[in-house]
């Protein structure tokens, strides 16, 4: 298969995020102020496409390259922006999407009004059912994303490469779709254990907002002071997607 664009989605992982955006913003921190003079919108794209793993791949292999990663997306806001391109008619058979799995507590409950107390949305829900709970939730949304991922990669004939960003959601004891997922069946299985070295091994990590991870002990110089993979950080993400030839399909 020749491969002509990478397409890339996720949330700030995928973006390029650095932490590093002036006074106001949500993540300030005026112990690690900004060291560039761009804008917020200037910002956004100089990451996407200089800062992030996804274009370092992109431009090692000389290939055109689409970033629609965004700060905060939860899946159902990727997949959107997926079938967006299908509804153009902008989803080619020549292209790869590298696809980052953001935690699950992003999407039900990000659709659901404002004013709507999750506690009374459980209760809508029918009595006679299993699912009377936020976790049982979003183990079906996932399963309803990877599903909606498998059927669109079949369907377009278009190589969808999955992978968990910082946390690992999975029911062991649901059959999810995982055909291009990274790492399926280890817990490891986070772009924090690349950057760790720690990838697909026995022992378990917590399943924690990045924003609260601590990095291992002489490993500080992968990540952000929020916990977002730093510039070597990146780097070092691109070389290991490079390396393991993920986009070899």
């Amino acid at each position: 298969m020749t491969i002509k664009r990478l397409l890339a989605f996720g949330d700030s992982f995928v973006l390029g995020e650095l932490d590093d955006f002036g006074p106001g913003d949500i993540n300030y921190n005026a112990d690690f102020p900004p060291n560039h003079n761009m804008g917020y919108y200037e910002r956004i794209e100089y990451l996407k496409y200089n800062i992030s793993f996804a274009s370092l791949i992109a431009r090692y292999f000389k290939y055109e390259f689409i970033n629609y990663a965004y700060r905060g997306s939860s899946n159902y806001l990727q997949l959107d922006r997926l079938m967006n391109l299908i509804h153009k008619n902008e989803l080619y058979p020549t292209d790869v999407i590298l696809f980052g799995i953001t935690t699950t507590v992003r999407d039900r409950i990000s659709i659901i009004p404002q004013d709507w107390n999750p506690k009374s949305y459980i209760n809508l829900i029918d009595p006679n059912m299993i699912c009377r709970s936020w976790k049982c939730i979003e183990h079906n949304d996932l399963f309803f994303i990877l599903s909606t991922l498998d059927t669109i990669s079949k369907q377009y004939n278009v190589p969808i490469i999955k992978f968990h960003l910082f946390d690992n959601n999975i029911n062991k004891n649901i059959l999810y779709p995982h055909d291009n997922f990274l790492g399926w069946g280890f817990e490891n299985n986070t772009l924090l254990d690349i950057l760790d070295d720690t990838w697909c091994c026995e022992v378990g990590r917590p399943s924690v907002h990045h924003s609260k991870i601590k990095p291992k002990s002489g490993y500080e110089q992968f990540y952000t002071w929020n916990g977002h993979p730093s510039e070597l950080g990146h780097k070092k993400l691109a070389r290991w997607f490079i390396d393991n030839n993920i986009l070899k399909i």
